[in-house]
């Protein structure tokens, strides 16, 4: 049997955060809103397959909490800066995550799980002199990127991570923190 393929066009919606902030001090806000010292969500709760499912979601949740925990870094400054050069600003991408809101995501489209955990993008930012000007921190709003249409819980769902999403990103570009 021949295998045939169907393409959907999708409009994302990217979003884009400037602070002055140095990378250094957002990725340790980062680190810190995610645990991450705490090591990363796989190694933290194991096994959850031998666990009823109200042991395993309240393992998850003593974890996790409300917000978002740290699942992995991919760090591409240290391989650009070799093959582009030591002006090549400072690249992350972070994905972080909630089980909790994924199962909720994923119990309507096991499709999402291409956008879950979400993923930050954070880079440096220079001045036209090429001098450390700030940080941008990037992401791709998960409402506009999760098909939710006809199935109003799923869109519930994904605006709440928006709204979770943005938050995190607000305090860890904020100059200021109360």
């Amino acid at each position: 049997m021949a295998s045939h393929s169907t393409s959907q066009l999708r409009t994302v919606e990217r979003v884009t955060y400037t602070t002055e902030l140095p990378v250094a001090e957002v990725l340790s806000r980062l680190d810190r809103a995610t645990n991450r010292d705490k090591g990363t969500y796989g190694q933290r709760v194991q096994n959850l397959s031998d666990r009823s499912r109200e042991e395993a979601e309240g393992l998850v949740h003593d974890v996790v909490g409300d917000g978002f925990t740290f699942f992995f870094e991919t760090n591409h400054t240290n391989w650009l800066r070799p093959l582009l050069g030591e002006t090549m600003p400072e690249v992350h991408v972070y994905h972080i995550g909630n089980p909790l809101i994924a199962r909720t995501l994923l119990q309507h489209d096991l499709i999402a799980g291409l956008y879950v955990p979400p993923k930050l993008f954070i880079s440096g930012q220079s001045s036209p002199e090429g001098q450390p000007k700030g940080t941008a921190v990037i992401y791709d709003v998960p409402s506009s990127i999760i098909g939710t249409e006809g199935n109003e819980e799923l869109k519930a769902a994904t605006k709440i991570l928006d709204e979770k999403l943005e938050g995190l990103v607000k305090a860890i570009t904020a100059v200021s923190v109360r």
